[in-house]
């Protein structure tokens, strides 16, 4: 039976920061465009995925420090909450 998630993933969702790499990053990047950004998921926590980070705390109403910490995971998670839909 195929896996209906988004952005499938099995690994922790630790803290990320700017220049960080590696699949926490690229599941972020994944789900950051459920919401229509369109950065690259390419494992790299750039300039691009920092302003959407920052974009999607607004939304979500907390703190926008651009890192992506365990409130974020929740913000960009689709079945979390805050959502930012």
């Amino acid at each position: 039976m195929p896996d209906k998630t988004p952005c499938p993933y099995s690994g922790g969702h630790p803290t990320l920061w700017y220049t960080d790499t590696g699949s926490a990053v690229g599941h972020a990047q994944c789900l950051i465009n459920l919401y229509g950004y369109g950065v690259a998921e390419d494992g790299i926590f750039g300039d691009g995925t920092r302003s959407a980070i920052r974009d999607l705390q607004r939304r979500c109403g907390i703190t926008i420090d651009g890192m992506v910490g365990p409130n974020t995971w929740n913000c960009l998670h689709p079945d979390k909450s805050p959502n930012p839909r």
